[in-house]
């Protein structure tokens, strides 16, 4: 049953993901752009105002990929098979940590990573850290299926994970070495800390090294190095993270028909996840404590979420990124302790929940989704036949504005995560007509040009 519904949700999303040009992710486009402006390079025809950087970029991965396939495909066909590649193993490396100790199929906890494929990262359209976590998933996993014997597992082993994580994304590469300096203190063998010390080097310098150059070149001393939580971005964080149904603006709203049950799905939803805790407290309490040291992990993780912030060094909501990780090893711990749980009962009513939710997922995927990414369709066909700048520029920013003006709300729609789809749509102009245009300065490339990535009217 679990496997059927696995490739039931895997096929729905890559139909999805195939079925429309334009898919409502939001920073999707740029990294589309950059993989383009990559794979120029690599042809010997660079674009104007474009250098790679002189140092290690964490956000290397997604745009080498995209770059490289753009070598033997068309751009857009190399972001759909990105895309796809990066949702199938999003939830086979989620099933594979959540199976590591041993957690039966029929457990409940293995259907919550399902609903969460199509998840507010990859609407977001962040590649970089969709793909940092497949690498952390499938890592801790293996850590935890061979916790008895740590120290065999080849040296080699964490340097190759450890660099391939780096590439990916900063976040879930520091989360590698949380963990693994977790099971080593647990492991408690000064030849396993030598091992992992040895092999984590290379990657801690070229962090170092990152974090100094981007410090210096892009006048991050002028920002706030670390910006705290309030009660109420935490709950905005966490409500935004643990949602189902985002808001599709400015083709969405709380007047559609389903979208006031979104929104109380939504808030459940994230309420049940976050519970996840309390559950794994209960068990802890009934003596259950078998494999603690992954449970640790866990808690670790949902310290870093604290600790993170909700803006660091330049970065957006950088504890946010905690949230899946700390509960995935949570539900990992919690589905090897918890093999009947206190309320047997209540597991065939949880399946039975979660499969509706995955089923009303599905159509809102189809049809709601579907309904903006039809929208951006009809956006970018206005865009594309502007006859001047000024009628581009008044179509572009009336969007724009439509998609992040969320002033006024009321009710339950305020449970619906705000989605202004894609303020980006225009870098598939760009790539059509082999334009330059400012990008994200996170990513390998420097940019020497005029403009502003969040507004390409500037």
């Amino acid at each position: 049953m679990f496997r059927v519904v696995v490739g039931l949700v895997l096929l729905n999303g890559i139909w999805f993901i195939w079925s429309h040009r334009f898919l409502p992710l939001t920073d999707y486009p740029d990294w589309l752009y950059e993989g383009y402006l990559l794979s120029r390079m690599m042809r010997g025809h660079p674009m104007p105002h474009f250098a790679l950087k002189a140092y290690p970029v964490p956000n290397a991965w997604a745009t080498v990929l995209l770059g490289g396939l753009d070598l033997a495909i068309s751009p857009e066909s190399a972001g759909k098979l990105v895309l796809t590649v990066v949702v199938v193993l999003f939830a086979l490396s989620s099933i594979y940590l959540l199976k590591s100790l041993h957690a039966s199929e029929r457990s409940a906890f293995m259907y919550v990573p399902l609903l969460f494929v199509f998840n507010t990262f990859l609407f977001a359209g962040e590649l970089s850290y969709l793909w940092g976590l497949v690498f952390f998933f499938g890592y801790c996993g293996y850590l935890i299926r061979r916790r008895k014997d740590l120290n065999s597992i080849s040296g080699w082993f964490y340097f190759g994970t450890s660099l391939v994580t780096f590439l990916a994304h900063l976040l879930p590469y520091m989360m590698a070495i949380g963990v693994t300096a977790i099971f080593a203190l647990g492991e408690r063998n000064p030849r396993f800390v030598r091992k992992v010390t040895v092999a984590f080097a290379p990657t801690i310098a070229m962090t170092i090294w990152y974090a100094a150059a981007r410090f210096n070149t892009e006048h991050l001393a002028a920002t706030n190095l670390w910006v705290p939580w309030t009660v109420h971005m935490i709950a905005g964080s966490s409500l935004g993270s643990f949602s189902p149904f985002p808001e599709f603006l400015p083709w969405l709203g709380i007047d559609r028909p389903i979208m006031s049950a979104a929104a109380v799905l939504d808030l459940l939803t994230a309420i049940t996840i976050v519970g996840i805790w309390t559950m794994c407290a209960l068990v802890w309490i009934r003596g259950q404590r078998r494999d603690e040291i992954v449970l640790v992990a866990a808690a670790a993780l949902a310290a870093g979420f604290l600790a993170g912030g909700s803006g660091s060094a330049g970065l957006v909501n950088p504890g946010e990124r905690f949230l899946y990780p700390a509960t995935w090893l949570a539900l990992c711990w919690l589905g090897g302790a918890w093999q009947t749980g206190p309320f047997p009962r209540g597991a065939h009513l949880a399946r039975a929940a979660l499969c509706a939710l995955l089923v009303a997922q599905a159509i809102f995927l189809d049809l709601y989704a579907g309904a903006a990414a039809r929208g951006l369709e009809d956006l970018y066909a206005q865009l594309r036949a502007a006859p001047s700048r000024q009628a581009f520029c008044s179509t572009y920013e009336d969007y724009r504005r439509r998609s992040y003006g969320t002033s006024g709300r009321r009710g339950l729609d305020r449970f619906l995560p705000d989605h202004g789809t894609s303020a980006r749509l225009p870098y598939y102009m760009y790539i059509e007509d082999r334009a330059a245009a400012p990008i994200f300065t996170s990513g390998i490339f420097r940019y020497d040009g005029p403009g502003d990535n969040e507004d390409l009217c500037k």
